[in-house]
């Protein structure tokens, strides 16, 4: 997505221009359609300014607020409209698959209460990764938001790494070269 500018192929979230499955073609949107997600990413974007000036980050607030290149919409882009989506249906299907490992570890409970609590933190950092790609959209691929979306993937890929090495109690080994090492 980073590499081919696709970020903003869907100017909505979770879906892609209104729709589950994207248009194919521009003539299938509202001859105003840039106008009507400017003005949905002008109601989000005020949300999360209250969010941040909560947090106390009035100063990023008020960048944000004060950015009027936030709300300037790409025209529409078959190519990058299905990268971003097809990027969506990946971190769908690894937000299920975390959901099905969490709920998977309540059977283990009375021995690995660990895995539990690792796939249910896991769980919590994936939502927040969703939603925080929401805000990545919102914001028109703010440079520091695209980068807390790009920690919070590799925190959850590191986090089911180590899963993964627990519920082999350890004895998951990787035969690596020493010249590598």
């Amino acid at each position: 997505v980073r590499m081919t500018g696709s970020g903003m192929g869907c100017p909505d979230w979770p879906k892609c221009f209104g729709q589950w499955i994207p248009p194919t073609s521009a003539e299938e949107l509202p001859d105003n359609y840039q106008e009507i997600y400017s003005e949905k990413r002008a109601k989000k974007i005020e949300k999360f300014v209250s969010f941040l000036n909560a947090l106390g980050f009035t100063e990023t607030a008020k960048q944000l607020q004060n950015d009027p290149t936030l709300l300037e919409e790409q025209p529409f882009n078959v190519k990058q409209t299905y990268t971003e989506y097809g990027n969506r249906l990946v971190g769908f299907l690894a937000g299920n698959f975390i959901l099905i490992g969490t709920i998977w570890s309540l059977f283990f409970w009375k021995r690995r209460k660990d895995l539990f609590f690792l796939s249910l933190l896991s769980l919590i950092i994936i939502s927040i990764q969703a939603w925080f790609g929401s805000i990545v959209v919102a914001t028109n691929l703010v440079p520091w938001t695209i980068s807390v979306h790009m920690i919070l993937a590799m925190v959850t890929m590191a986090l089911e790494a180590y899963i993964i090495y627990k519920a082999q109690n350890g004895k998951y080994h990787l035969k690596i070269n020493r010249r590598i090492r």
